[in-house]
């Protein structure tokens, strides 16, 4: 972090931010892991990084669905969704939909879950992105299993 500092590489302390927080999340110290991905949502502003502002978001996303803070994680997934649409990330918007449909059946709304499942299986199958692939299978396969428990 120093060195980015030192270089004035705004990006490079933004990335190193997000990657703090994402370490924090797996020790499952929310509070640090929320006040990294801020820091770098900041830094990521001020540079313009549409990309890097959407992988924030979508890690507040994530620390919002875990704190059962369910309107607010849809409106940062929501968020992270449409910076990711403007970076033509397609990984990235398999992402923010997995999220909003996590969001959704939380809530018990298994047809909006359902159809936002589909949708991020198809982005993660467009991006060859293995596991995400198996994550949105397993959670549309919940769903699904809920939807026939009805």
């Amino acid at each position: 972090m120093k060195l980015y500092k030192l270089a004035n590489n705004v990006i490079g302390q933004a990335n190193a931010y997000d990657g703090l927080g994402r370490s924090y999340m797996q020790l499952n110290d929310l509070n640090k892991a929320k006040a990294s991905f801020q820091k770098a949502l900041e830094l990521n502003e001020l540079a313009n990084n549409t990309l890097g502002q959407g992988n924030n978001y979508n890690g507040l996303g994530i620390i919002y669905l875990k704190c059962n803070e369910l309107d607010k994680a849809e409106a940062t997934f929501q968020k992270a969704l449409e910076l990711f649409k403007l970076s033509n990330d397609i990984p990235g918007q398999g992402n923010a939909l997995q999220g909003l449909g996590l969001v959704q059946m939380m809530r018990s709304q298994l047809q909006n879950a359902k159809i936002l499942f589909e949708n991020a299986l198809a982005m993660h199958k467009q991006a060859q992105y293995a596991k995400e692939q198996k994550d949105d299978q397993y959670y549309l396969d919940k769903v699904l299993y809920k939807m026939s428990q009805l």
